[in-house]
């Protein structure tokens, strides 16, 4: 899942999109993961499902987790 964009895509729409919210909390470390991937394409999916719920999230304490996790996202999207 690290670097498999099909896998990726389909475990972030599961977290995002049809999971409860405390799924997210279980899922923490395979976001984490995909955050340190090698292909581009998973952390670009992971940054564009990370951007709203990071404001949103009914489990307020992840709310600073995923802003840090988009910011680090977003730099490291852009240095390459």
């Amino acid at each position: 899942m690290k670097n498999d964009v099909t896998a990726a895509a389909e475990r972030l729409d599961y977290i995002f999109n049809r999971a409860a919210p405390w799924c997210l909390v279980d899922s923490m470390s395979i976001l984490h993961v995909m955050e340190h991937s090698d292909n581009r394409e998973v952390r670009e999916r992971l940054l564009s499902a990370i951007r709203v719920p990071r404001k949103n999230t009914p489990i307020i304490g992840l709310r600073d987790t995923l802003n840090d996790m988009y910011r680090r996202l977003k730099e490291s999207l852009k240095e390459e």
